[in-house]
Order: C-alpha cells, then structure tokens, then sequence
C-alpha cells in the first residue's frame, strides 16, 4: 500500500483536525476519484478535487443525529513530521503560517479541566475522611482535610499555569496533590 497524505484542517470552530487521506486501498466500493488496480485494490490520487469530496464526506457540518459539527475553513497537505511531537494538549493546536504549533491559552484550559477531573474522586474522598474526622471530633485532622481541599479547589487557578508560555511550563504547573 501506498503511503497516506495528511491532511491539516482550519475548522470554523478555532480547532485544528488531522486526516489521513488514503491513496489506495481495498473495498467493496470504488471511492470518488478512483481507479482499480490490477491486484484488487483502488487507487486514488491526492488532488484538491478528491481530497474537498473526502472532507464533504468527513465533515459534512452534522453529524448523523442532526448536531452542527465543525466545517472545514481551510486546508493543507502536510508532512507527518510537521505535527508536534508532544500529542499532550492535542486540541490546542493550530495552523499558523504554515506551522502547527500550540495555542497556549487554549492548553491551559484543557490543562484545567485535567486538573478538575482528577481532582473530583479526591476531592470525594476527602469529603469521607473529613467525615470520620468529625465523627471522631479529630479537630486537627479536619484542619489538614480543610487545607487539602482548599489546595485542590485553588489548583485550577495557581499562577504558574497563568503564566506558563510553553507546553513544558505548563505540564509543570501539575498539582503536587495530584497523581498524574
């Protein structure tokens, strides 16, 4: 089989999607733009006309229970080697200029809802220990349980993920509270 072409899109909601647009492969079905081949499978070449139909296809603007999904703004062949290595914070990227390179405000977001998930069961948990504390009347022991929920509560808004410029920083900026 023949190597894939990737495809970077622009979507009309700010995000960034990727395709691997096949050139050849095997179905029962001949795909629009393609020929057979001798050995059975089809062949398709990667012009605009046959990679605009697969993304009609792929991104028709609903999806299937009626729900407007992203449109494609705009498009480009790329190589795989152009997508960052660090997939982290993968609905962070955007094509700027002709690179994909992260948008760091939307990575601290889904750097804050990382957080906010992985707090929750250990937030509950506390909530449980904070329990068996009072039943105990353990005064200093609901002190450290206070603290320790008020960190958690406070990690979304901690300055070092505010301030980060790059990935590196940001993935720094992980709650000691927290497993990761």
């Amino acid at each position: 089989m023949k190597p894939d072409v990737h495809i970077a899109m622009s979507m009309d909601d700010g995000s960034l999607a990727t395709l691997a647009f096949k050139t050849e492969g095997r179905s029962p079905t001949l795909p629009n733009g393609a020929t057979w081949l001798p050995n059975g499978n089809w062949h398709r070449p990667a012009t605009t006309e046959n990679i605009e139909d697969e993304l009609n296809k792929a991104f028709p603007g609903l999806n299937t229970r009626g729900v407007k999904r992203p449109k494609v703004v705009s498009w480009r062949i790329i190589s795989v080697s152009e997508l960052p290595f660090d997939r982290s914070y993968r609905n962070a990227w955007e094509d700027k200029a002709g690179m994909i390179v992260h948008n760091i405000e939307k990575a601290k977001e889904l750097h804050r809802e990382r957080i906010r998930r992985r707090r929750r069961d250990r937030l509950i948990q506390l909530d449980v220990d904070y329990q068996r504390a009072d039943e105990r009347n353990d005064a200093q022991l609901k002190q450290g349980i206070v603290a320790a929920k008020q960190r958690l509560r406070d990690a979304t808004t901690a300055p070092e993920i505010e301030n980060a410029q790059t990935i590196a920083q940001l993935k720094a900026a992980w709650p000691p509270d927290l497993e990761r």
